[in-house]
């Protein structure tokens, strides 16, 4: 597979993935909830025998996925990004553009559960025809960071569903800082109990206009760069600070998804990576999460930042010709 390299990055963006993509975009909205409009694209061709549902992670728009839903369409796969609550063009519950407020980790994974119901399940003519065992490709759930753990809680509620998932560094344990987790997770209950939930965490705020690589989850600055000028240009895509309410539903996503009892019900064949540099995710949660169940085998990429998908030219080829491909494409 020829590789999107990152010498002269936007360049190759913007005259092969952009163009590529739009000739095989299909843009939608739908309603779990009323009045709570959900913002998804589809992509497709001829090519594809197999369908991938993308939940992407924190702060995160989908657009930030292009150069990973091209990389699928050349591998035969149709994509289906969800945009989740609280995030780009979807429902926001609050005007601040750079707040992420989820009071309630249920209704992202309902949200997707919905999705793949109404929209995905009933459009893609490939998951019905596997779905009614007249079809050779597979479909597969895939969730980078929060969207790993909300794909980790769909594959545990609703394990009929899917037969593959992919997680790529899960949000399967919360990074506390200098401070121990069991201090924070008092502290940030207590501010929801006072009435804060709303409100920034402590040591998060609007976005930033400039940019800051130093700090990014990915260690390619010609992608980090590129995506950031997409922010810049676009208010919906400014989301950078948890509120409150968005840590406390986190704890409890995580805390759900590692239950013994809840492991037990996975049925999905899963694969997790694992980010060897992850700054972000701690990586014992990850390991707790595979030993629970035996349909999940971890995978870790030495040296791969949090944003794997995001990485330098050597480590994103290793993490799809090594782990994700072989993964994906074995029957």
């Amino acid at each position: 597979m020829e590789f999107i390299t990152e010498d002269n990055y936007q360049e190759k963006m913007e005259q092969i993935v952009l163009p590529f993509l739009a000739k095989r975009r299909e843009a939608g909205t739908f309603e779990r909830v009323p009045g709570q409009s959900l913002y998804y694209e589809h992509y497709a061709d001829d090519t594809c025998t197999s369908t991938i549902v993308l939940l992407h992670g924190f702060t995160e728009g989908i657009g930030r996925f292009y150069e990973t839903v091209y990389y699928f369409l050349l591998n035969g796969f149709e994509v289906y990004l969800l945009q989740q609550r609280e995030h780009g063009r979807s429902y926001r519950s609050t005007s601040d553009p750079s707040k992420v407020n989820i009071e309630d980790y249920h209704d992202l994974v309902e949200d997707a559960h919905r999705f793949v119901h109404a929209i995905v399940f009933e459009k893609s003519p490939l998951v019905y025809a596997n779905a009614h065992g007249q079809g050779t490709g597979t479909w597969i759930l895939f969730g980078h960071s929060m969207g790993g753990c909300v794909a980790s809680r769909y594959i545990e509620l609703y394990p009929e569903d899917f037969p593959k998932a992919v997680l790529t560094s899960p949000m399967l344990d919360l990074n506390s800082g200098k401070t121990p987790y069991l201090l924070a997770r008092t502290v940030i209950r207590n501010l929801k109990k006072r009435g804060h939930g709303s409100d920034y965490m402590p040591g998060a705020g609007p976005f930033k206009q400039e940019p800051d690589f130093a700090d990014a989850s990915t260690n390619c600055e010609a992608r980090y760069l590129y995506w950031f000028r997409q922010c810049q240009a676009d208010e919906k895509l400014q989301m950078s600070g948890a509120t409150v309410n968005s840590a406390v539903s986190f704890d409890d996503m995580i805390r759900d998804a590692k239950r013994k009892e809840n492991l037990k019900k996975i049925k999905a064949d899963t694969l997790l990576v694992q980010a060897g540099s992850d700054r972000l995710i701690p990586p014992k949660g990850q390991e707790a999460y595979a030993k629970g169940s035996n349909k999940v085998k971890l995978v870790r990429v030495e040296n791969a930042p949090h944003e794997i998908y995001r990485a330098t030219d050597p480590i994103l080829q290793e993490y799809w010709n090594k782990v994700l491909l072989p993964f994906l494409t074995k029957q």
